[in-house]
């Protein structure tokens, strides 16, 4: 077996009587600060551990990288109410954000327009009554339709129940004196997929990424029709 890979398990085993603790959430960043993953507080220890990446503070004046060595010296200092975990020689405070110190990759961020998907973005809600419902009550509606010139575009069409879409029909919202809830933007899609994100997300994190951009899961399930 590698020496690395020795080494991490050793480091497993000092903190293995935190299991509930190590599952705690982290944020990943690659080396240019740009969200790329969301793992465990254990697969982060490791990554600190071993040099791979480095915990991100906020200090007051700005955001800081400290390596493991510093990360244990800024667990002793600051204990107050965080989460920590104890080793027999270290106790650790649960990194919230770490930074990647030689990844660059960033996932893609298009996200296939479908009708599927715009039901997600908008959450199953009609956004002219702002009625949630099932798939079968919904429609897809082109807020300038298309017969005078609208376009199939993230921008251009919204989740609507059946009977808002027959109200509007081929009309303006103007002529139709009609509403949006929400101006419509493409989803981004980010490598967090997972559905407990958002309850699992730490305020911290707000300084990284948009959470109102990531409430919703979408997918390539199928196709436009």
């Amino acid at each position: 077996m590698e020496i690395g890979k020795l080494i991490i398990l050793w480091f497993l085993g000092k903190i293995s009587t935190n299991m509930g603790k190590l599952a705690s959430r982290v944020l990943v960043l690659n080396r240019y600060w740009q969200v790329v993953n969301i793992s465990t507080a254990r697969r982060a220890f490791c990554l600190l551990f071993v040099g791979a990446a480095k915990a991100v503070i906020n200090n007051g004046e700005g955001f800081k990288t400290l390596g493991f060595e510093e990360w244990v010296d800024y667990s002793l200092r600051n204990l107050d109410g965080e989460d920590t975990v104890a080793t027999v020689r270290w106790i650790l405070r649960i990194p919230r954000v770490i930074i990647l110190s030689h990844y660059a990759g960033y996932p893609s961020l298009t996200v296939r327009l479908t009708r599927k998907n715009v039901y997600k973005r908008d959450n199953y809600t009609c956004q002219y009554c702002g009625k949630k419902f099932s798939p079968e009550f919904l429609n897809i509606d082109h807020i300038i339709p298309r017969y005078r010139g609208g376009k199939t575009t993230w921008e251009n069409v919204v989740c609507s129940c059946l009977w808002c879409n027959l109200k509007k029909g081929g009309k303006t919202l103007k002529e139709a004196g009609m509403k949006l809830l929400k101006k419509p933007r493409a989803p981004l899609r980010l490598s967090i997929h997972q559905d407990e994100v958002v309850e699992f997300a730490h305020p911290s994190w707000k300084y990284f990424i948009d959470v109102s951009q990531w409430k919703v899961k979408v997918g390539e399930e199928d196709a436009w029709n």
